[in-house]
Order: structure tokens, then sequence, then C-alpha cells
């Protein structure tokens, strides 16, 4: 074997422990050995809208709707930290792992729970896509879901 295959190997192997150590619950929410975590000091909800080109006008809305979601009603939250928003390209090869870390199908909203600076649990809100065409209760669904994941540790 060469250098590169052995590394890739190792690569893959190593992949393949990190991937088995998750369990999906039956709701699409991920959970990552929580047993370490409850009650932890640094607790924050990362708000991922993960997307890929061409985009069209529902895409566009959806990341618009879900920034304004966590703007409007976490601003205090975004300024302390725990909140966090970010939208990326996954075309861009850094952001290319969100397709096997969150098992994504199209483009996304992810809440992602974060303990101690480790994800113990994550969720894809599917119903984005339902709910595109009605703002307010689109707005109000994001938000239902990122106060839920901060609940969830206070």
């Amino acid at each position: 074997m060469t250098k590169y295959s052995t590394t890739t190997l190792l690569l893959f192997l190593l992949l393949c422990g990190v991937v088995s150590v998750r369990a999906q619950t039956g709701d699409g929410t991920s959970v990552v050995d929580t047993s370490s975590t409850s009650g932890g000091e640094n607790h924050k909800v990362i708000v991922y809208y993960l997307y890929f080109m061409p985009r069209c006008e529902t895409c566009l809305n959806m990341e618009a709707y879900s920034k304004e979601a966590v703007e409007t009603g976490f601003a205090n939250d975004l300024k302390q930290g725990t909140v966090e928003w970010h939208s990326y390209n996954t075309d861009k090869e850094e952001y290319k792992h969100f397709w096997d870390d969150f098992k994504l199908e199209t483009k996304s909203l992810v809440m992602v729970d974060m303990q101690d600076g480790k994800q113990v649990r994550w969720k894809n809100c599917e119903k984005i896509w339902d709910l595109v065409g009605v703002k307010p209760d689109f707005l109000k669904y994001v938000q239902d879901e990122v106060h839920s994941y901060l609940a969830k540790n206070e």
C-alpha cells in the first residue's frame, strides 16, 4: 500500500468509528452521548442554513426567513453567544462535510445543541419546506425550534 492509500484508509476507518457512535432517534434528531453533558456551563445553539447552487426564490426566502426568525427572536442570545447563526454553501469544499454530518438530502435548516464545546444533538427542521409560503408560520416554527433547543439545558 502507498502512503496515501494507508492514510486514506485510516481516515475512513476513523470516520466510520465516529459515525457509528451516533444514535438516530425516530424524529430525525441525532443524539451523541449526552450522559456526561447535562447541566454543563457552556451551552449554545447553532442554527445552520445549508444550501447549494443554484438557488431559487423559495430557497432564498427560506434562508432570509430563517435568519430573520433568529435575529428578531434571539437578539440578546446572539449578542451573548448562546445562539449562533450561520449560512453556508455546501458546494464549497470546507462545508461539504455537512452532508454527512447531518445526513442532508437538500437545502436545510439544522439546529445544533452544543454543550461544553461538543455537539450533543441536532435536528434537521424539515417543516421549513411546508411553511415557506406562510411567513408568520415559518418564523414561529423556527423560533419554537430554537426555544426548544435552548430550554433543554436551562
